[in-house]
């Protein structure tokens, strides 16, 4: 239609196919027909023209004369955009290959342009026709068409061949090789649904994303192969889904075999287990054989238990892991936090907040609420010293201002740690008046020591009149060791 005469004179294009062929015939006619169109200034249209009949032509000799007449005619364009020429060319070589005879796919521009490349390709595909299907979407650069091509022919041959397993693995992998060209994940599945599980695995090992391969190899119910993929890859959350799925397939048994030959899974497993559930990872410890860590798991949950039945089962439960890892001394140690633990409960309903509080601090909350005779049996029960117990009981008493109970305390026998510390605690609480009763009990220099340590004012230095020289010589030695000491520092170095 491009090259037929309208109204009674040649088309553009029909001029431009002209010119072309008196060109190759070496005739003079071939300048006036061109002179015709570059006149009108037409030469664009003409070889559109020319592009688009070449695309309508039935013959691939006539398809090659206009598409050499656009050629000719794009010699004398100023400005030229060859996209159109270009795709012309490649899509009447595309249509014309599979219009051949071991093809016999006849197609027509149109009905090509209507279809896409892509869809013909899609159709060789399904043809089983890879040999034409890829030279076609690597002429045509087609994003992703290799792979479509590649893929199909893959799981046809895993479906179709008689070959053996590593046969065909070998032929999919010399072919397409061993990078992102195609989805193994996607070619070990259609393998699995043929019963090829061996063929699949193999196929899997080439599978260069971890998200794909090890989700499939979990499909296989290949758990252990997942695990040591994951592992490798180094990929937490895919460990952690493999770990999930194991726990829920496998026996007890075999998921805590499994957790010996996978330290680092084991490890993992673990601080999760300390995020989410303290009991689970309890007992992975003692499936571990790692006793010791179990009951100082346990240790750390002791001090947010209030009630006191379920603290002393979970005291126990520490007890028995100790004694299991053999560890002596952690055994006695929470015997005797056992044995503290049953006498607060005994005290409990004399003194509401004493479960849970460290030995030390029991025996200051008893003295406190004044209940003397609780505070000595538990110190004559856990074996506490005399100078220990003497501290604890000046410290509660004056913190609480009970001076009556301090005073007798300090007159019921003789104090095995002085009574320095009765002048102190007195002070310390404000109470300088009770320091005094104290003070003639303490050796002069802890008198001068105590002045000194709590800036005493002057008149309590006369009150020690026997005891100032003293003070003042001490008092001088101190300054004078100073002044030299500051005196032989780099500052006065001549």
């Amino acid at each position: 239609a491009v090259v037929s005469t309208q109204s009674g004179h040649y088309g553009r294009g029909a001029l431009l196919y002209d010119a072309q062929c008196e060109y190759d015939a070496k005739s003079h006619k071939a300048t006036d027909y061109m002179q015709l169109i570059i006149d009108k200034n037409l030469m664009d249209v003409a070889v559109d023209q020319c592009v688009m009949a070449a695309g309508c032509a039935p013959l691939v000799p006539l398809q090659k004369s206009l598409l050499s007449a656009a050629s000719y005619g794009k010699c004398f364009l100023e400005q030229d955009n060859p996209e159109n020429f270009v795709e012309m060319c490649k899509t009447l070589r595309v249509i014309n290959e599979a219009a051949k005879f071991r093809f016999g796919i006849a197609l027509t521009y149109q009905q090509l342009y209507n279809l896409t490349v892509v869809g013909l390709v899609k159709r060789l595909v399904r043809m089983r026709l890879y040999y034409l299907a890829l030279p076609i979407v690597d002429y045509m650069n087609i994003p992703g068409g290799q792979k479509l091509v590649l893929s199909h022919w893959a799981m046809d041959k895993v479906k179709r061949s008689t070959e053996s397993d590593h046969e065909i693995a070998n032929a999919i992998i010399d072919k397409v090789g061993t990078g992102e060209a195609i989805s193994y994940a996607d070619v070990a599945k259609e393998a699995t649904k043929h019963g090829k599980t061996d063929l699949a695995i193999k196929l899997l090992d080439y599978e260069t994303r971890s998200a794909e391969q090890i989700p499939a190899l979990m499909r296989m119910q290949k758990l252990d192969i997942a695990l040591a993929k994951a592992i490798d890859y180094g990929d937490m959350d895919l460990l952690h889904t493999v770990l999930v799925t194991m726990e829920t397939k496998l026996t007890s048994r075999e998921f805590t075999n499994t957790l010996k030959d996978h330290p680092m899974a084991a490890a993992w497993y673990a601080k999760w287990c300390s995020l989410t559930d303290h009991e689970k990872l309890v007992d992975h410890y003692d499936t571990q054989d790692r006793f010791y860590d179990s009951a100082l798991l346990s240790v750390q949950q002791v001090d947010g238990v209030v009630a006191p039945e379920a603290r002393l089962r979970l005291l126990d439960e520490i007890q028995r892991h100790f004694a299991k890892a053999m560890a002596g001394v952690e055994v006695k140690l929470t015997k005797e936090e056992i044995d503290l633990a049953k006498r607060q409960s005994a005290l409990k309903s004399k003194v509401n907040d004493i479960v849970g509080l460290p030995l030390n601090e029991t025996l200051d909350l008893l003295i406190q609420r004044s209940l003397f005779g609780e505070a000595d049996s538990l110190r004559k029960e856990f074996k506490i010293s005399d100078k220990k117990y003497w501290w604890l009981k000046v410290q509660a008493l004056a913190a609480t201002r009970n001076w009556p109970e301090l005073e007798k305390f300090a007159r019921s026998k003789k104090s095995p740690i002085g009574y320095g510390p009765f002048v102190e605690e007195c002070i310390r609480n404000r109470n300088k008046a009770e320091a005094m009763k104290y003070i003639e009990r303490v050796s002069k220099e802890q008198q001068v020591v105590i002045c000194s340590a709590f800036s005493l004012p002057p008149f309590y230095i006369v009150f020690f009149h026997d005891h100032l020289s003293l003070y003042l010589s001490l008092s001088l030695s101190i300054y004078l060791s100073i002044f030299l000491s500051n005196f032989s520092s780099p500052r006065f170095s001549f």
